[in-house]
């Protein structure tokens, strides 16, 4: 068997033909744009210098704002009134006050049976009561507390 040249299963060869010449590659000039400029170094740091002013004047405002806002006033030693030789008098205290628990009452009189006595003024129960028989005119209470204390009003329930 006999071969035949590769040239005739070449398309469009007729084999009598030279095979045709190899392409040239054409190159395009292409334009090259110019890369868009660098902005200069200093305008960065203009940026960076007006946003940190305004983070910090954020931040200052805000404190000030809570201590204006939130500020307390320190409070005033209570200044007992004294008491007038008048006891149709009456004087209202306007300075500051905080609440004392007493720690014993102790009277000079007591109900007759003896279970209505003085310490039932201070035992945070409402269904007891402290009496004295009569009128209780003269009669006094004695509060104790745990150290000394300018007592400048009192209140019953």
């Amino acid at each position: 068997m006999q071969r035949l040249p590769d040239e005739l299963f070449r398309k469009g060869s007729t084999g009598t033909e030279e095979p045709p010449a190899p392409r040239r590659r054409v190159l395009r000039q292409v334009k090259v744009e110019q890369p868009a400029p660098l902005p200069k170094e200093g305008s960065g740091m203009m940026l960076r210098s007006v946003v940190l002013i305004v983070v910090v004047s954020l931040i200052t405002s805000f404190v000030l704002g809570w201590f204006v806002l939130f500020a307390t006033e320190p409070a005033a030693e209570p200044t007992p009134i004294t008491p007038s030789a008048n006891p149709e008098e009456f004087r209202v205290y306007d300075g500051a006050v905080v609440a004392m628990e007493a720690k014993n009452a102790v009277s000079d009189c007591d109900a007759e049976d003896g279970a209505d006595t003085a310490d039932k003024l201070i035992d945070a129960d409402p269904s007891t009561m402290w009496r004295c028989p009569g009128r209780g005119e003269g009669r006094s209470i004695r509060f104790e507390f745990d150290g000394p204390v300018a007592l400048v009003g009192l209140r019953l329930i």
